[in-house]
């Protein structure tokens, strides 16, 4: 079982799994725990359950949680009061916040999909990347031009890894300086409201 923390917006309890009452299953299964501001889902191969955290309870639930009835999904990403996911066809479904702008996912066929605080993106098979939601601070102008092997949100934009030489390259609203990315090969990327990291190839992590 490989559990994978794939969202910063969140803060996990002591306790979290027991919390929200998910009952994993047995070793040998890769298991995604994708956490979003006030939600997590488990992805278990194409299977989805998503929960509200109780602590937070009803006053933070926007239908976040409420992932559509049998949905089968290739990847899932939790953002601040929203879920997006690639279902096994390709297509994109978000629900959650009753936002149109946050919930229309754009037509075609996607490889992931990366939620955050304020915006949603997705690759497409050739890695270029599609935003959408809240763009008032420059969080949609992602690169045209360029193809991406990965995304991470922060507050007001993103970053992403270029598939040609692995070097971030980040847009939108810089608050504290995240738009700053070393011009260093990286083999993975995270973000935060208000920062991000990324592992070298040396295995060091290297934060901005």
């Amino acid at each position: 079982m490989i559990l994978h923390m794939a969202s910063p917006w969140f803060t996990a309890p002591v306790g979290l799994i027991v919390l929200i009452g998910f009952v994993l299953p047995g070793c040998g299964q890769e298991i995604v725990l994708e956490a979003g501001h006030t939600h997590v889902c488990l992805q278990d191969g194409p299977e989805l359950d998503c929960r509200i955290v109780d602590r937070v309870a009803d006053s933070w639930d926007y239908g976040q949680a409420s992932e559509p009835e049998g949905i089968r999904v290739r990847t899932v990403s939790a953002g601040y009061g929203w879920t997006c996911a690639v279902r096994t066809d390709r297509t994109l479904a978000c629900w959650g916040w009753e936002d149109a702008e946050r919930l229309e996912a754009p037509g075609g066929r996607f490889r992931s999909v990366h939620a955050g605080s304020n915006n949603t993106c997705a690759l497409d098979a050739d890695g270029y990347a599609t935003c959408w939601s809240a763009c008032y601070w420059g969080e949609c102008d992602v690169p045209q031009d360029v193809a991406f092997s990965t995304l991470a949100m922060t507050g007001h934009g993103g970053c992403g890894l270029r598939d040609s030489d692995g070097i971030a390259e980040c847009w939108g609203q810089a608050q504290l300086g995240e738009d700053r990315a070393p011009a260093v090969p990286l083999l993975s990327i995270s973000a935060s409201s208000a920062a991000v990291c990324g592992l070298e190839q040396d295995s060091r992590v290297l934060c901005w």
